[in-house]
């Protein structure tokens, strides 16, 4: 899975905690969207599609 550019945003909330965004993308098809979240090492990975 190369040439993956990927956008990091910063969200803070309300009771002061911080969490970083990661959005991680094009991929060719959900299934390897779904095969990068996987390999992950994070609580949650929720895949969306690209409205271009």
């Amino acid at each position: 899975m190369t040439n993956l550019t990927y956008i990091s945003q910063k969200a803070e909330l309300k009771d002061n905690r911080v969490f970083f965004r990661l959005l991680v993308g094009k991929f060719k098809s959900k299934k390897e969207a779904n095969i990068f979240c996987d390999n992950l090492s994070i609580s949650k990975c929720i895949i969306k599609k690209n409205n271009e």
